[in-house]
C-alpha cells in the first residue's frame, strides 16, 4: 500500500513540477509555430521521463507479479497534451 501512496504522490508531484516548468519557461517563447512544436516536445520528453521513473519504483502485489504504472504517464500525457506527445512519451519509456 505504501509503494501505491509513493507512486501515486509521485505522479501528482510531477504533474505540479511540470506545470510550473512550463509557465515560466515554455511560455516566454515567442511565435505560435515555436511555441506549438516546443510544448509537444517538452510533454512528450518530460511525461516519457516520468514514465521511466515509475518503472524504477515497481509495485509488488505477489510474490511473482510485479505492477509499474508506466502507463499512467503516457494516458495522462494523451490526455492534457494529445496524441504526438503521447508516442514521444512511449517512445522514450520503450
Amino acid at each position: 500500500m505504501s509503494q501505491l501512496l509513493f507512486n501515486i504522490t509521485l505522479i501528482i508531484s510531477f504533474m505540479f513540477a511540470a506545470s510550473i516548468v512550463r509557465e515560466q519557461i515554455i511560455y516566454r517563447v515567442e511565435g505560435i509555430n515555436r511555441y506549438k512544436m516546443y510544448r509537444l516536445i517538452y510533454y512528450g520528453c518530460s511525461y516519457g521521463l516520468l514514465g521511466s521513473i515509475l518503472m524504477i519504483y515497481t509495485i509488488k502485489i505477489d510474490s511473482t507479479i510485479i505492477l509499474d504504472l508506466r502507463f499512467l504517464a503516457v494516458t495522462i500525457v494523451c490526455l492534457y497534451a494529445g496524441m504526438v506527445p503521447a508516442i514521444i512519451a512511449a517512445y522514450i519509456i520503450g
